[in-house]
């Protein structure tokens, strides 16, 4: 294992901007040299974002499980169900993963009575990892295979309390679109064009 990189910081409290220009006589860097220290930052957490398969059926579970206890899903899966639903060739589940740790999911599922077209479902990142971007991976990640099988469309849905989970949606270009489904708690509806 190689030693992490080392990185310069300077600090920069407490001056006047005048002072910071070059050329006077030398004192921007005598001043730089004082301020300056090295720095070691912590060693990285190993991230990985993959589409489990069935051997991975009980971690994406439970991982979903954890989403449905934190955002209140009335309408929840089996496991059975779930295994149905979101393992096979054209849908999918991806775990987000720090270290081996399982912190974070999304679903993918076809629309069979709309062609080419599929629904995202269960996008869940541990409270402690979220604001670093997992969330963007794994959507990354589930709309570069949706492309992949052809989808035309991808669908979702939301319920009222998740307007943070509605506005990332909203910055990844998913638009209102009608109701395409009868999820009871859902009263938001996008959809966004994949290919």
């Amino acid at each position: 294992m190689r030693a992490a990189p080392f990185r310069e910081f300077i600090k920069l409290d407490n001056l006047n901007c005048s002072f910071l220009q070059f050329g006077q006589f030398g004192a921007f860097q005598a001043f730089v040299r004082g301020q300056t220290w090295v720095y070691e930052p912590p060693q990285m957490a190993e991230i990985l974002i993959r589409k489990a398969n069935l051997t991975e059926l009980d971690d994406a579970f439970r991982i979903v499980e954890e989403y449905y206890d934190a955002v209140g899903v009335i309408a929840r899966d089996t496991k059975e169900e779930f295994s149905e639903r979101y393992f096979g060739e054209l849908r999918g589940v991806w775990l987000a993963s720090v270290d081996g740790e399982v912190i974070g999911c999304i679903a993918l599922r076809e629309l069979p009575e709309q062609p080419r077209r599929g629904e995202i479902k269960r996008m869940y990142v541990r409270p402690a990892h979220r604001r670093g971007g997992m969330a963007q991976a794994l959507l990354n990640a589930t709309e570069s295979f949706a492309a992949a099988v052809s989808y035309d469309w991808l669908y979702l849905d939301s319920a009222p309390g998740m307007d943070a989970a509605v506005r990332f949606y909203r910055r990844n270009g998913y638009e209102p679109c009608p109701r395409y489904n009868d999820n009871p708690q859902a009263t938001v509806f996008l959809r966004k064009r994949i290919t």
